[in-house]
């Protein structure tokens, strides 16, 4: 049985590496903000919280 995301769905794949393009496209734009420091806290405690979880 194969458990990879690939052997499932072979778009899903793609879908997952858009979204990681994206975020540093997206801290760029909030770093030029007056809470730039809000968003990029925020992704970092995210990226924390979901490491620890998983």
């Amino acid at each position: 049985m194969n458990s990879s995301a690939r052997g499932r769905n072979p778009g899903l794949a793609s879908v997952y590496v858009s979204k990681l393009l994206a975020v540093p496209l997206l801290l760029y734009h909030y770093e030029r903000s007056q809470r730039g420091h809000w968003v990029l806290f925020a992704f970092l405690a995210s990226c924390v919280l979901l490491m620890g979880l998983s």
